[in-house]
């Protein structure tokens, strides 16, 4: 046990929303405040970026209500944002630590985050500034190395497999003639949430029939070779597409999107300031695609059954991008995922009190029957700037479903509903913050 260190904290989020994130910022806030040595607890509005602009709002002036809401509130209640931190910027960082007694930096993300968190906690060290700084694990792409998996995978997974299954329904629903539905999942590099849309499927009918991994390369002669068999079987076929999908050049089908449509500067080729592609627009070069090469022979009756021949019918594709819903939508969160995001908040905040520092807090798995998971501490160093893939072991040979080990590691994650208190009007009250802002103490910062 280390000695106590009294001051501050300050909580920060920092990448894309989560239905969970929240319920993480509610697990240090509520932990911390059972300890005398944190005097007051701050939200930095817009992650580091509310640090380096001195934007900060103390957690005592929101309402008991709002505090309680973020439980079940998805998005980034506190602010997020994608900024890639310039090595100058570390400096102004610990200006605005000190000036406010910051003493306990929570910071809430991914990989990028964890890194910018390293930094931190590093300098500070070099400055002889006592600081203790933990990450919490976040991200519904679930790439984060040595964790079991993310909090806000499972919420995120949970929608993707329901989503999959009603669009299957839908689609056989209207069934008149042959019919691809492609849908969208995002997931940057890594297959983690395409292949939870696996999860809708539990019989042969059902949706996905097929799902594309952004860990194999996309071969498109394969890809229409299989689909055409899937469609002499069944007449509508439900396909999981990664945003993140390459072909064996490794370029984005995203990008070659836009070189059809000759738009080379789309949203889809454009990158944030981590320098990663702003992915988009897979699902509609698959439909480009099959609306341009794809067609079905069959036997067709006409005249009223006096003749009959074979003709060749186009097929219907239409593709559907649930877009960021995948990420925040509290309305299919996972218990068990807002449960550990909880869970990892408040361990966060006993690890930082107990000493530790350069840490993220990740989860350890210690069973599948009864599933039970802990938190566990992680080094920040092993999860900066690395990508874990899905295994290979998590797809099937064919390289387009499932494994039996993919199951049996994802459905503990989707377990069990959270019931969102509503408003008079019949809608999901969710909190929001009014971060009224504590007075600046230093100089605005320059750009």
């Amino acid at each position: 046990m280390s000695h106590t260190l009294t001051g501050n904290a300050i909580i920060a989020q920092s990448g894309g929303p989560t239905a969970v994130i929240n319920a993480t910022a509610y697990g240090i806030l509520t932990q911390l405040r059972q300890y005398d040595c944190v005097r007051a607890i701050y939200g930095a509005s817009h992650g580091i970026l509310g640090v380096l602009r001195e934007e900060l709002f103390d957690f005592a002036a929101e309402s008991p209500q709002a505090i309680e809401a973020l439980q079940w509130t998805p998005a980034a209640a506190i602010g997020s944002c994608r900024y890639k931190v310039r090595q100058r910027d570390y400096s102004r960082i610990l200006e605005v630590f000190a000036a406010h007694n910051i003493r306990y930096f929570f910071y809430i993300g991914g990989n990028d985050s964890a890194d910018t968190a390293l930094q931190v906690q590093q300098l500070a060290q070099q400055h002889g500034y006592e600081l203790r700084v933990l990450g919490v694990m976040k991200t519904i792409d679930n790439d984060l190395m040595e964790t079991d998996h993310c909090p806000g995978y499972g919420s995120a997974a949970k929608y993707v497999a329901t989503a999959v299954r009603e669009a299957g329904l839908d689609a056989e629903a209207m069934c008149t003639q042959h019919q691809v539905v492609l849908i969208e999942t995002m997931g940057r590099n890594a297959g983690w949430l395409a292949a939870a849309a696996g999860l809708a499927r539990t019989t042969d009918e059902e949706a996905p029939h097929l799902i594309l991994f952004p860990e194999r390369a996309f071969q498109l002669d394969r890809f229409l070779g299989d689909l055409e068999k899937e469609l002499r079987r069944r007449h509508v076929v439900v396909v999981a597409v990664s945003e993140g999908l390459r072909n064996g050049s490794g370029q984005y089908l995203s990008e070659l999107f836009a070189q059809l449509l000759k738009e080379s500067e789309r949203p889809e080729t454009q990158k944030d300031q981590f320098g990663h592609i702003q992915l988009g627009g897979a699902a509609a070069y698959l439909h480009y695609q099959i609306q341009q090469k794809l067609r079905i022979r069959s036997t067709r009756i006409w005249a009223a059954g006096l003749y009959q021949g074979q003709a060749e019918d186009p097929v219907r594709s239409r593709y559907n991008l649930p877009g960021t819903q995948q990420r925040n939508a509290g309305h299919w969160m996972s218990r068990s995922d807002r449960d550990e995001a909880l869970r990892c908040g408040r361990a966060a905040a006993s690890f930082a009190i107990e000493g530790y520092s350069g840490y993220t807090v990740g989860l350890r798995r210690l069973s599948d029957e009864p599933y039970v998971c802990e938190p566990v501490l992680i080094e920040l160093s092993k999860v900066a700037n690395l990508t874990r893939k899905l295994p290979d072991d998590f797809m099937e040979d064919s390289g387009h479903g499932i494994s039996h080990a993919f199951r049996r590691y994802a459905r503990p994650l989707v377990q069990g509903r959270v019931e969102v208190p509503e408003d008079e009007f019949g809608l999901p009250r969710y909190a929001r913050l009014e971060k009224k802002p504590i007075p600046q103490r230093l100089a605005p910062w320059k750009v």
